[in-house]
């Protein structure tokens, strides 16, 4: 059984012994790869409602796009993709052509992905995160 890892380190030997990874990283591994619900994904302001009803209002002249996106604290451009499904697919289409311009660094990649697991294990940690089907987690053999 090849194991890679430090000679000495405490996980090599439970693998060893065990022949299976222990609880807590199963439960770690299922919840990093939980999606998050919401708002929970730090990166939205909007909620699914909230975009219905930019859409709404918008479509009924109750707004301006300025007007929208003051309210909302969000930026024009925003209300603009989420009113207009054209400048929603030439955006998208722009950033699938030059996604290398967008892309982070290897460094700043790594944080990220240290924060979104460090906030992902915080909301577990509260009882706030939701897993997409609950059987995933209750088959932890």
């Amino acid at each position: 059984m090849e194991i890679k890892g430090a000679p000495g380190s405490a996980m090599r030997y439970l693998l060893m012994c065990s022949g299976a990874p222990p609880l807590f990283m199963r439960l770690s591994h299922r919840i990093y790869n939980t999606k998050l619900d919401g708002l929970q994904d730090r990166r939205r302001k909007l909620t699914d409602a909230d975009r219905s009803e930019i859409e709404t209002r918008y479509k009924h002249g109750e707004g301006s796009l300025n007007s929208l996106a003051r309210e909302y604290g969000v930026s024009k451009k925003t209300v603009l993709l989420i009113v207009n499904p054209d400048s929603k697919a030439k955006n998208d289409q722009h950033i699938r052509d030059n996604w290398q311009k967008y892309r982070a660094g290897r460094e700043q990649q790594a944080a990220n992905i240290r924060n979104v697991r460090r906030h992902k294990m915080e909301l577990y940690k509260r009882g706030e995160l939701v897993p997409e089907s609950r059987e995933e987690w209750n088959n932890m053999d």
